[in-house]
C-alpha cells in the first residue's frame, strides 16, 4: 500500500490520520461529556473537572494539528477516481460535506481556543486560564 494516495486508492498516511481523527474526536466528546457532569468540588474516574477540561483543551489542540496534517497529505497525492455507481449530483453531495467537515475540525479548535470563557473551574480560575488576584481588604 503505497504511503499518500494514488489513483489506485487512498494511502496508508491517509487511513492513518482519518482513523487518528475520528478516534480523538470520540475522545473530545467523552472528556467533555465527563467535565461537564462532574460537579466542581467532585472527581470523576478519580480526575477533577479541571483535569478533564485540560484533556479535552489539549485533544482539541492534537486535533487541530492532525487536521492540518490531512490537509497537506491531501495535497501530496491524487484522490481516487469517484465510484462510477454515484451520480453527477451524489458526487455534488458528498464533495460539498467533505468540505464542510473539514471547515468544521479546523474553525472549531480557532473558535474554541479564542473564546472569552465566563465559567470558573473549582480553583476559582477561568477555564481559559486567568485567576483572580484576591486582594486584602482595608478595615
Amino acid at each position: 500500500m503505497p504511503l499518500v494516495n494514488s489513483p489506485a486508492g487512498y494511502g496508508a498516511l491517509t487511513k492513518l490520520l482519518h482513523w487518528l481523527m475520528a478516534l480523538l474526536i470520540l475522545l473530545q466528546y467523552t472528556s467533555a461529556k465527563i467535565m461537564l457532569r462532574t460537579p466542581a468540588e467532585a472527581t470523576t474516574l478519580g480526575l477533577s473537572q479541571d483535569t478533564y477540561y485540560n484533556w479535552h483543551k489539549s485533544l482539541g489542540l492534537v486535533a487541530f494539528l492532525v487536521m492540518l496534517a490531512r490537509l497537506a497529505n491531501r495535497r501530496m497525492g491524487e484522490l481516487p477516481p469517484w465510484a462510477p455507481t454515484l451520480t453527477p449530483l451524489e458526487h455534488r453531495i458528498i464533495h460539498r460535506t467533505e468540505q464542510l467537515l473539514y471547515e468544521a475540525l479546523l474553525i472549531m479548535p480557532l473558535a474554541a481556543s479564542s473564546m472569552p470563557w465566563r465559567e470558573t473551574t473549582a480553583s476559582g480560575c477561568s477555564v481559559s486560564g486567568t485567576c483572580p488576584i484576591r486582594l486584602a481588604r482595608r478595615r
